[in-house]
């Protein structure tokens, strides 16, 4: 696992900020004896973009800018004696959010 990333002033109000991050091959959750295939890898990017002045703030932020799919969790799991299997819980693809906030005084 590793992760970098870089933020930047645009302005005294304006930032700039983005993360890339990734996951190597790794094995499920349960699979203690390591037998069943490994896990992909895989690599995210991520970028956010801030506005702030007094009053307002305001966060644009991208996540998963690469729409990559990708299981963040995967679970080995025994449903019937003698038989284990893998249950993947799925990451969300790319999401933007925006949020705002004005402080009164």
């Amino acid at each position: 696992v590793w992760g970098v990333g870089a933020h930047y002033a645009i302005t005294p109000a304006w930032q700039a900020q983005v993360e890339v991050e990734h996951m190597g091959s790794r094995y499920a959750i349960g699979d203690y004896e390591n037998v069943h295939p490994r896990l992909s890898g895989f690599g995210l990017v991520h970028a956010t973009l801030l506005y702030d002045a007094h009053p307002w703030s305001v966060v644009f932020h991208a996540h998963n800018l690469t729409n990559v799919l990708y299981s963040d969790l995967a679970v080995l799991f025994e449903r019937t004696p003698g038989r284990k299997e893998r249950f993947f819980y799925p990451a969300s693809e790319s999401t933007f959010t925006v949020s705002a906030e004005y402080t009164w005084e």
